[in-house]
């Protein structure tokens, strides 16, 4: 399963990120500001996990769009919502 979490840089997103990708998912980590996210990379550089990063802030539209777009010309055509 492929899933797109939006403010996984702390709190319930970083949780839910940790926990999908631990459980073998592929997850798509998404914050705003992606470089300030030491806690995600650390789990990419520690863990051998299907987890990647990408930058999308929720109130930018042109920015969800680009967010979804990359996932889906990695993931393939449809995606459930």
């Amino acid at each position: 399963m492929v899933i797109l979490i939006t403010g996984s840089s702390t709190g319930i997103g970083y949780a839910i990120t940790e926990k999908l990708a631990k459980n073998g998912h592929t997850v798509y980590a998404t914050m705003r500001n992606p470089h300030k996210s030491s806690s995600i990379q650390k789990l990419i550089r520690e863990e051998n996990l299907h987890l990647h990063v990408l930058q999308l802030d929720v109130l930018d539209d042109a920015s969800v769009d680009k967010a979804v777009a990359t996932v889906l010309s990695k993931k393939g055509t449809s995606m459930c919502w």
